[in-house]
This record gives structure tokens, sequence and C-alpha cells, in this order.
């Protein structure tokens, strides 16, 4: 079970100066803040993982993380490994079922505050994904979980699963192990002197290893995943005034012809897609899509 870190696991997390977002990132990070970009690479997609972070995480049957700050979740590193993971969703054995958490993380809106096109745009997102890591809910305890969650996008959060699913399947296929970690990202505001409460994004490292135990370089990534959902502007320093940022009609979509459903480009959904499952109808309004029998995709569809 998930538990809280010994002395010597938080000092070092406190010591530590590659514990939290570096500061050469900050600057490229906030540059894509307010643009349409759902993620960039950050060290040209190399992971940063020391000596101590591989000592520190193989072998444990936990995750550590660290201590809340006004609901704001810290860093969270797990060792991934085969048994970590959450039987796979369509296993006839799976009794895996996702528990339900009703704790509030920082930025998370009242009842029918985040409503936009009938849809919730805000989620309870997970630092370290529950197929990764099939940890218990402990109703209990309302801090363990407010250490393990972030209030994200349901758009983010399907970016996040992309990447996630990439680590799942490395594992679940190799049976060799992910070193991995989350590092939120909350903006500071000089004026106010305080941080903001909903998280501009995360950070996602992870580092893929081999039978032999080198590390797989070509699976490794190291990302920033951005707090966003399309064509929707937030202010992040309170997680409220959520206003459209541009015309719907200028939206480019691409149809999914297997599930006849129709996304914008840079949903995380169709990054897989090979050319034969995809349409390109830059020409086509949402209007004209739904009449032609297409769903819009619930994650990102800005609505009317």
């Amino acid at each position: 079970m998930c538990v809280n870190m010994n002395d010597k696991l938080r000092n070092y997390l406190d010591e530590d100066e590659n514990i939290g977002i570096r500061k050469e990132y900050i600057g490229l990070i906030n540059e894509h803040l307010k643009d349409d970009i759902p993620c960039i690479d950050l060290n040209n997609n190399k992971p940063i993982f020391t000596e101590d972070d591989k000592k520190l995480l193989e072998g444990r049957s936990d995750y550590p993380f660290t201590d809340i700050d006004l609901r704001r979740c810290g860093v969270a590193f797990a060792c991934i490994r085969d048994n970590t993971l959450s039987k796979p969703l369509n296993s006839p054995d799976s009794s895996d079922k996702r528990p339900k958490i009703h704790s509030k993380p920082s930025g998370f809106p009242k009842l029918k505050e985040n409503i936009v096109n009938d849809r919730l745009i805000f989620q309870r997102c997970h630092l370290i994904g529950y197929r990764l890591y099939k940890i218990r809910n402990d109703k209990s305890k309302e801090n363990v979980n407010l250490k393990k969650i972030f209030t994200g996008t349901r758009f983010m959060n399907n970016v996040m699963y992309y990447y996630e699913k990439k680590i799942y399947e490395y594992v679940y296929e190799t049976k060799n192990h992910v070193l991995y970690r989350v590092t939120p990202y909350f903006k500071y505001n000089d004026k106010l002197a305080k941080y903001d409460k909903l998280v501009s994004g995360v950070q996602m490292e992870a580092m893929f290893f081999n039978e032999s135990g080198n590390e797989d370089i070509d699976s490794s990534f190291n990302v920033f995943v951005y707090n966003k959902q399309p064509y929707i502007e937030f202010d992040y320093e309170t997680g409220k005034d959520l206003t459209y940022k541009m015309p719907i009609m200028e939206c480019n979509y691409v149809i999914d012809k297997k599930k006849r459903k129709f996304h914008i480009k840079d949903c995380a959904s169709v990054w897989d897609f090979d050319n034969d499952r995809m349409d390109d109808f830059p020409e086509k309004t949402r209007k004209d899509l739904i009449y032609d029998g297409y769903l819009p995709c619930a994650i990102c569809d800005p609505g009317d």
C-alpha cells in the first residue's frame, strides 16, 4: 500500500536540486502555456535519473510522494513492474476495480462550475496512473489521496494516458521495469507572492530498462504535458474564469473511420492511428460532420 516517506527519503527529496521542475525548463514551458500545443519534449526527450534515484526507487513495494501544500500535490516516484500493473481492462479475471476518490485537490471546481457543452472539463488526475500502480484508495486518510492527485482537464488526462499506455504495454509485454517520475508545475505569481491554484502541467519522465538491465533509449521519454482544454482559456491563479479563446469554426478535424468519430488534430486519441484509419477534413465544420453521421470525441470536442 502507498505510505508516507520515511525521514531519510523526505530529506532526499527536499535537498536534491533535481527535484521539481528544473529552472532551465521554466522559460520554455511558460512560452507555450497559452498556445494550443498539448505537450513538449524536455532535455531532448531524455529523462534525468541519477544513480541515487535508481537506488531509491528499485525494489520498493510502494511509491514515494511529497507532502501537500494548500491541497497542492508534489513530485511522485515509482518503479513500474509487472506486479504493480492493474489487470488489462478486458481481462476475464480482472478484479482491479478502480476505487472512487472524493478528495478535492487545489483548483477543483465546485458542482456544475466547470461544465461546458454538457461535459465536465476538470477531473481528478493521478500523478502515477492507476493502471500502472494498483494502489487502493484509503478513505480514512484524505491527505494520502491529495498527495496522489491534482486538478486537470479531460484533454490533459488523455495526453497523460497516451504516455502511461506506453509504459503499461512495455512492462506488460516484456516483464521489464520502468523508472517513472511525475512532477507538477504550479506557477509562482510574483505580484501575489503565492502559487497558482491550478497546475500548469506536469513533467513526465520515464526510463525504460531492457532484459540486460540497460536503458532502452528508444522507449524512454521526458515530456511536459500542459493542463489545457482545446479552445478554452483558464485563469490558473484561481482555476476559474473559463472563456472560449477562438471561434470554434476554426477547428481542423480528423476522422476516425473505424469508430466514425471526429477529433481535433491535437487529440492524443489519434496519435497512434495510421493513415488508413484517418481522414482529414479541414473544410468541414462540426455541424457538417455530425450531419454526415460522425460523433464528436468526448475528450477534445470544443462544442458548438
